[in-house]
């Protein structure tokens, strides 16, 4: 039988004289067989690029099968190589074949190797026998936080990155899970959309006495607070402007509700629409409105707005100069030229414009049509001095001018 150390020649044979130097070629050939079973070495390289020197194999080239025993006296950082008695660097590998990664040879361990020419791509490389680590990674650890949460069904994986032993999963919060085990929660539990009790009871706080406890929730029976059972039962209260604590055990049902408390006597903050009649059987007491509070229909201190315009018991004075909407009802006081505008009036608004002053003075239409009264006359109006015109509008381009003095 043929083996890599020895093989017998065949030409000493047992019991016969032999030539000296076919002696000598035969213990040649035993010795050099000896030697080929010596393949152990101390490494002398660094730290990922290994260097062995045996006593004996391998020689010539790696081949399947070679095998070396060497102790490490670097630990390596990443990817290594061995190169052994000088025959060439070869990748070093894992035992399920993966290229050797930081932490798989440490220092001052013994390592067995054997060479695989099916590695790298059948490039070849030494492959660790001996000592075998009992976990293999071939990713990276990653230090981002892990990103699938932890939810009611497994997922598959598919990255090369690991997360640290001490990472935390996030739990998905959309999951509805159905519990079969019982659960105990040490703090408050809250329910933001509303909880659902399927079974014998929930149990809150310490309960005595079966299953009426402090803050005991049955659903076959009811609501139970300290040993007693919370009834339903009508409001007694009303709802005012102060909020009260109650002390009754009992619960106002879902579809009731407290009475208002009609004797209160409230400020309130924020305006407030009616779309009914409202009436009062007492006085109305407004306080001083300011800014855009004399819109349409307003009642304030200082009297009655419609739509901006105060109204009076009399007629109130203006001093504008060219009229305005907010003059109807009012008498401009003058004592100089009046204008009245075009397309601002409508039909029915009324002023009047009293001049006070010793001399005529002039009432300018730039309205479309300006009538004197009871004539057939058109354009600007003179007033004369203490006179008193009236102005009324047919439309927003028309209207009359009558009174004594206006001419």
């Amino acid at each position: 039988m043929s083996n890599p150390f020895y093989n017998y020649s065949g030409s000493v044979i047992p019991g016969t004289l032999g030539r000296a130097e076919t002696i000598s070629a035969e213990f040649n050939s035993v010795a050099a067989g000896f030697a080929a079973t010596v393949y152990q070495g101390v490494d002398t390289g660094s730290a990922n690029a290994y260097v062995v020197a045996t006593q004996g194999a391998p020689t010539g080239a790696y081949a399947d099968g070679t095998t070396i025993e060497f102790k490490a006296t670097h630990a390596n950082t990443g990817g290594s190589t061995v190169n052994v008695n000088g025959i060439g660097l070869a990748t070093i590998y894992r035992f399920g074949g993966v290229a050797a990664a930081a932490g798989d040879i440490l220092l001052n361990v013994w390592y067995r190797m054997t060479y695989n020419s099916s590695l790298n791509a059948g490039g070849g490389g030494f492959q660790i026998t001996a000592p075998v680590a009992t976990t293999g990674f071939s990713g990276t650890i990653s230090s981002a936080p892990p990103t699938n949460k932890v939810g009611l069904s497994a997922l598959a994986g598919a990255s090369t990155a690991a997360v640290p032993i001490d990472a935390t999963f996030a739990i998905d919060q959309s999951i509805a899970p159905t519990w079969t085990g019982s659960h105990t929660f040490s703090n408050i539990i809250t329910a933001n959309a509303g909880a659902k009790i399927a079974g014998a009871g929930l149990q809150m706080g310490s309960p005595t006495g079966s299953d009426k406890g402090a803050g005991t929730i049955n659903v076959a029976s009811g609501f139970y607070v300290n040993g007693t059972q919370l009834q339903g039962a009508n409001p007694t209260a009303s709802a005012g402007l102060t909020a009260v604590n109650g002390t009754a055990v009992t619960y106002m049902r879902s579809d009731g509700a407290p009475a208002l408390d009609v004797t209160i006597i409230p400020t309130w903050t924020g305006a407030h629409t009616w779309s009914a009649q409202c009436n009062f059987n007492g006085a109305v007491v407004c306080n001083s409105a300011t800014g855009g509070s004399q819109g349409a229909g307003t009642i304030n201190a200082t009297g009655l707005y419609v739509n901006g315009g105060q109204l009076f018991f009399g007629v109130p004075a203006s001093a504008n100069t060219t009229a305005a909407v907010s003059d109807v009802g009012k008498c401009i006081v003058a004592t100089g030229t009046i204008t009245i505008p075009n397309a601002v009036f409508s039909q029915g608004h009324a002023l009047s414009i009293y001049n006070n002053s010793g001399s005529s003075i002039t009432i300018t239409a730039t309205i479309t049509t300006m009538r004197l009264a009871g004539t057939a006359t058109t354009g600007s109006r003179t007033l004369a001095a203490r006179g008193l015109a009236t102005i009324w509008f047919n439309s927003g381009t028309e209207c009359v001018v009558g009174g004594p003095g206006a001419t």
